[in-house]
């Protein structure tokens, strides 16, 4: 069975060094042959809709778009939350491909059976 890790997000455009990091520490863990999961709440979930990790630089960072785009590629899956998704009015077309929203029991189930778990 592969390894698993779950990187939670909670920020958004709004913190650029905090979104990229998170996706810096889950390409690494695609390095390090882990499956991840990627779990967007508040206002992490702009991160998944198309046309904004575009927009997302940092000083002497690379642009989020080549951290999301490598994600994608390993097969990262995004799961948005599903209350901070209806508050800020995204729906499931809005979303990048490999994202899905769904409730927090699927978030805590994931949490359970993985060997890694980050917060941002």
């Amino acid at each position: 069975m592969a390894k698993k890790a779950f990187i939670a997000l909670t920020s958004g455009p709004d913190n650029p060094e905090k979104v990229i990091g998170a996706f810096i520490m889950a390409n690494a863990a695609f390095a390090m042959d882990y499956e991840v999961t990627m779990w967007l709440q508040s206002g992490g979930v702009f991160t998944a809709v198309n046309g904004m990790f575009e927009r997302i630089t940092y000083k002497d960072y690379d642009p989020l778009e080549i951290y999301v785009k490598n994600f994608i590629e390993q097969g990262g899956k995004f799961y948005l939350c599903v209350c901070a998704s209806k508050a800020r009015n995204i729906t499931e077309k809005d979303l990048v491909r490999n994202a899905q929203i769904v409730g927090a029991g699927r978030a805590m189930l994931d949490m359970a059976e993985s060997d890694l778990v980050m917060f941002y």
